[in-house]
């Protein structure tokens, strides 16, 4: 079993369990049930792939959990589709590096589920993505 298989996120649905892979309203933090205060900020919980933030959170699948992370660490900084693939892949000893092109694809995959929270991955032709927050509006 995965490292963080066991503490999945799972809503119950016509064909059985599913991983929740769009932004859900949250007032309190889904993996504790703690209040959380600070709206704005962006926690994430490495053991479960949850982000919660802006009042939403999302349980990302590990593969794009990590390529999550690649860009989160250097946040507002570009980093090359080989940096983000070594990132994700690096520890996979048990298969081979998949191409290039998965990057696109999980990106793809990230961009609806995240934006929700105020976070976008941009593209930087030529160069690769970065993650940057973009202001939350606030209800006056």
């Amino acid at each position: 079993m995965g490292r963080r298989a066991a503490n999945r996120s799972y809503a119950q649905s016509g064909e059985g369990h599913r991983m929740m892979d769009i932004a859900m309203p949250t007032d309190n933090c889904p993996c504790c049930g703690g209040e959380i205060i600070d709206q704005t900020q962006v926690l994430i919980d490495e053991d479960t792939g949850i982000l919660v933030r802006n009042g939403y959170f999302v349980s990302l699948p590990i593969r794009e959990f990590e390529l999550f992370q690649v860009l989160w660490r250097a946040k507002g900084r570009v980093q090359s589709k080989e940096a983000i693939l070594d990132g994700v892949y690096w520890q996979s000893k048990d298969c081979e590096q998949p191409e290039i092109r998965i990057v696109d694809v999980f990106v793809c995959k990230i961009r609806p589920k995240i934006k929700p929270l105020g976070i976008v991955i941009e593209t930087c032709w030529a160069r690769g993505y970065r993650i940057v927050e973009k202001e939350l509006e606030t209800n006056a």
